[in-house]
């Protein structure tokens, strides 16, 4: 029944507005009629994109930092690649083996290398691999082919490690790429370039890579010099050390064997 009013009473409504359209466009006032129903409706349209776009910007604002973030990552640790490349070309030339192809005669091509993940844990960081994979304690730990750890415990399934940063680090003869030795090791919070001595200043940025000791070959990519951060009545220079990747937020790290 209700059904039935209904139809009867749009009925007539609609046929109404037939003969009003007609009406309209016989007699030419269908534009203005449209123009009219447009500037009514504009202020409406333009209020409900406004609200749309305060609505949309800050999710756009996210999902560009987002990606942004990721970007400048991945450009991290390219660059840390391009860099650790670079101290392999200086060994090669340090060898006099220039115009011979990189990867026939760089040693760090003829290594076993054991690929995983990092773990981290309220035990410190470790990564996904044991004994059974052959992992040793005093492995080297690399992420975009620079030095970041070293294995410090071996279980069967996972081993732990002490960061470069980190004091217990043990620490690493080094040298610039302009000639400078000293000591790689860790404060807790950074890792810095200490024992050098007061006379010898190095590169701003300069490249530093192992010098070769036991268990620890000659040329290993570690970082770039940052400022020095000693003061002018200690015995020694200590500088900061610039690494452009970071364990905690890696997909992979490699285990040179």
């Amino acid at each position: 029944m209700k059904y039935q009013n209904k139809k009867e009473y749009f009925f007539p409504l609609g046929l109404l507005m037939v003969i009003l359209i007609f009406i309209f466009d016989y007699f030419g006032l269908s534009v203005y009629l449209e123009n009219f129903i447009g500037e009514v409706v504009k202020p409406v349209r333009v209020s409900s994109n406004q609200l749309v776009d305060s609505f949309e910007k800050p999710f756009f604002i996210m999902k560009r930092s987002i990606n942004s973030a990721r970007k400048v990552q991945m450009l991290e640790n390219r660059y840390s690649e391009v860099l650790a490349q670079l101290s392999d070309l200086d060994e090669l030339e340090k060898e006099n083996q220039y115009l011979k192809n990189l990867l026939e005669n760089s040693d760090r091509q003829a290594r076993d290398i054991i690929i995983t993940s990092p773990v981290v844990s309220h035990v410190g960081p470790s990564i996904g691999v044991g004994k059974k994979d052959g992992v040793e304690v005093g492995d080297l730990i690399f992420v975009a082919q620079t030095l970041v750890g070293q294995v410090s415990e071996v279980n069967d399934n996972y081993s732990r490690l002490h960061l470069v940063f980190q004091k217990d680090f043990v620490p690493l003869v080094a040298e610039t790429s302009d000639g400078i030795k000293g000591l790689i090791k860790g404060d807790g919070k950074r890792v810095i370039f200490t024992e050098v001595i007061s006379e010898d200043k190095p590169v701003l940025e300069s490249r530093i890579n192992t010098v070769g000791q036991v268990g620890v070959e000659q040329g290993l990519f570690i970082g770039q010099i940052g400022k020095e951060i000693s003061q002018p009545s200690d015995s020694v220079k200590t500088y900061g050390v610039s690494q452009y990747i970071d364990f905690y937020q890696a997909n992979l790290v490699e285990i040179y064997k």
